[in-house]
């Protein structure tokens, strides 16, 4: 309840401190007061990196997810090389031997396992040829947990 109040309390300081700050720039808008104020609290839960975790059936059935059977910490690893050489076998040894080799194609240097979220941008930095994007899925729905800010030319192939 005190961080509930205390929350308020911050919100309704910085009213105030926009409305003394607005004051000048309002004298051609009529400004008389706030209407209404919605506040939606939530428990955040923060996204972290954790061994694999299945795929709900319906998005197994897209087949268009990376989601590759992993052991240990280094889940992002094992997404990014299955991301951009998929295995042509269902052989396991011989899979994990190829991600092995493929791996060997990225910068990890100062990647630290397991990649929290808000740390990919490390991956791509070191590796300015690739982008990362997450998502999530939840309630039905699919939606953007993090989106690369860099950019990657794509040249028209014809």
């Amino acid at each position: 309840m005190y961080e509930s109040l205390s929350l308020r309390n911050e919100i309704l300081k910085k009213i105030d401190k926009f409305h003394d700050a607005a004051e000048g720039l309002l004298s051609v808008v009529n400004y008389i007061k706030v209407l209404g104020l919605d506040i939606h609290i939530d428990k955040y839960e923060p996204i972290t990196a954790q061994l694999y975790i299945d795929l709900p059936a319906k998005l197994k059935q897209k087949k268009a997810i990376v989601n590759p059977l992993n052991e240990g910490n280094q889940c992002f690893k094992w997404a990014v090389r299955t991301a951009l050489h998929p295995p042509k076998y269902n052989h396991l040894e011989l899979i994990a031997k190829l991600l092995k080799e493929n791996s060997k194609k990225f910068k990890w240097k100062d990647v630290e396992f397991p990649v929290q979220l808000d740390k990919i941008g490390i991956f791509e930095k070191c590796n300015p040829n690739y982008v990362i994007n997450v998502y999530g899925y939840r309630n039905e729905k699919i939606y953007p947990l993090r989106i690369s800010e860099n950019e990657i030319k794509v040249e028209n192939k014809q």
